[in-house]
């Protein structure tokens, strides 16, 4: 069974991209989904947006944001509401994950 699987479904729009820093040996968030071709896996669009970038060109004419850099990984749950709609907190559970 195929552990990473490439395929998108209607609704996965804005689902994260991860990237695996082999230096800094930690996933990263590289971009979101787009727009994609359902259980194909392939032609699927990313938005990437580079930080500096974003500060430079569109946070000085929009609403204030602030990218939160925390020191450490954190950890997140998030409850569905069965609806569209849901919520993330942090938690301070651990996780362990496996090496691929």
């Amino acid at each position: 069974m195929d552990l990473f699987l490439r395929g998108v479904s209607f609704g996965d729009s804005g689902s994260p991209m991860f990237i695996y820093d082999a230096i800094k040996q930690k996933w990263l968030i590289n971009g979101v989904l787009q727009t994609g071709n359902p259980f194909s896996g392939a032609g699927n669009g990313f938005q990437l947006i580079r930080k500096n970038w974003f500060y430079d060109n569109v946070f000085v004419e929009d609403l204030p944001i602030t990218f939160l850099e925390p020191r450490s990984n954190g950890h997140y749950s998030f409850t569905s509401n069965n609806n569209g709609t849901g919520t993330v907190t942090q938690t301070n559970e651990k996780s362990e994950y496996a090496s691929i």
